[in-house]
């Protein structure tokens, strides 16, 4: 699967086949190229590709990789992303639906793609639409990070539930994400990084196919 001209360590975690690379550039593209391969094979099995996108630093590199890639059939894909700051606008730096458009939209002629609208004034109504969206959709493929604290999407310690009744929710956001944010250079200080966000759960982010998904009336109006 992965980048066969550099040295790859490989490893079975149960279910989990993992791949250790020897630096980010080659695990960007190892990732970019699994993912393109996993489009390609979806393609020739449905008209609509359902993809969930990840954001922040570590994607960057696999955004830029994954759209260079070739024959990805973006034509077919409708587009989701994981999580986005309450109240931020869309037009600041650290936005993720600035950052997905900036990285990926611009360089791909996509089917679709739903963003998360962070700056609306009622975000339970956001979570309650995009789970609905997600719900219809059943995405098939997910680029996913680990974020310092371990994190996946938003869902930090204290938020993660990996058996969560709701597939999209309003979390806070612990220090040390915050903390992460700002040393990435998103934000001037902690001050200015949003202590709220928008996320899809962590039964939905990890993609679970047996039930990944909580059902139509197990979310909160």
């Amino acid at each position: 699967m992965g980048d066969r001209d550099v040295e790859i360590h490989e490893f079975q975690a149960d279910a989990l086949h993992v791949e250790v690379y020897p630096d980010s550039e080659a695990a960007s593209r190892a990732a970019a190229a699994a993912a393109a391969k996993a489009m390609r094979e979806l393609s020739e099995k449905q008209d609509v590709l359902q993809v969930m996108f990840a954001t922040g630093a570590s994607q960057l590199q696999v955004l830029r990789a994954l759209v260079a890639e070739p024959d990805v059939p973006w034509n077919k894909v409708s587009g989701f992303h994981l999580d986005e700051y309450i109240g931020l606008d869309a037009g600041h730096p650290a936005s993720f639906r600035r950052y997905l458009r900036d990285n990926l939209r611009a360089h791909t002629k996509m089917r679709s793609f739903l963003e998360i609208d962070g700056s609306a004034r009622e975000p339970e109504e956001v979570c309650r639409r995009y789970a609905e969206a997600l719900r219809e959709a059943k995405p098939q493929l997910c680029l996913l990070g680990i974020g310092e604290n371990g994190h996946l999407a938003f869902n930090d310690p204290d938020e993660a539930d990996f058996e969560d009744a709701q597939a999209v929710k309003v979390v806070s956001l612990d220090r040390t994400c915050r903390e992460q944010q700002v040393a990435e250079g998103w934000f001037g200080g902690l001050e200015e990084t949003p202590k709220r966000a928008i996320t899809v759960t962590l039964p939905l982010s990890t993609c679970n196919q047996s039930g990944w998904l909580p059902p139509r009336d197990s979310n909160p109006d």
